[in-house]
């Protein structure tokens, strides 16, 4: 009993966390910060458009949900919410920053992949394989 450790024990009172019972949703001083710095109001915002390594411009459409430009205005042009199952957007001139209305034609995935074939087949006419991963 002599080497057991003694805490002073306080009546009813708990001991408080070291973040004093503020949370994310209550601490004013972070939903000051999080309010000011999000999307137009950050100090890097450059727009709400961004060209990931492919070369396909993308749109920021809310604080984390983003879409393809071009699929953006295909759906705006066309007053739908979603694109069809099992279609894709096709960009008629090949160019994947072309994104006006009279570039993008819907196809199914396996016109899609029929016509992309075709033009790789026109390039390299000996060629057998138009993969990503060659075995």
């Amino acid at each position: 009993m002599e080497n057991e450790k003694q805490f002073p024990k306080v009546d009813g009172e708990k001991k408080k966390p070291w973040n004093k019972g503020l949370t994310k949703k209550t601490d004013k001083r972070v939903l000051k910060n999080a309010q000011n710095k999000c999307g137009k109001n950050h100090p890097f915002w450059k727009g709400g458009r961004t060209i990931d390594k492919f070369g396909r411009p993308w749109l920021a459409l809310g604080t984390n949900e983003r879409m393809l430009e071009s699929h953006y205005i295909w759906l705006q042009f066309n007053k739908l919410t979603e694109i069809p199952k099992g279609y894709e957007i096709h960009h008629i001139n090949k160019n994947a920053q072309d994104n006006r209305i009279e570039n993008l034609q819907l196809l199914n995935k396996t016109e899609h992949r029929q016509l992309h074939f075709k033009i790789k087949l026109n390039k390299n006419p000996n060629a057998k394989y138009f993969g990503r991963n060659k075995r």
